[in-house]
């Protein structure tokens, strides 16, 4: 409710909207992208939710 509020009442700023005209209009995805990094945190974060999902099982039991 209170973000709806703030949303209503918000009056941006004519220098920002000036200063968003100068940003350029092309989009780049992906150029810097290492997907080895990603792979790991992705990989370790799995096997920390495993670890912990079994955790929890063999205590419920």
């Amino acid at each position: 409710m209170s973000g709806m509020v703030l949303t209503i009442l918000y009056k941006p700023s004519i220098q920002s909207v000036d200063e968003a005209s100068k940003l350029p209009s092309y989009v780049e995805i992906g150029s810097s992208l290492n997907v080895i990094p990603l792979l790991i945190f992705f990989l370790l974060a799995l096997a920390i939710a495993f670890g912990i999902t079994k955790l929890f099982t063999k205590r419920a039991v």
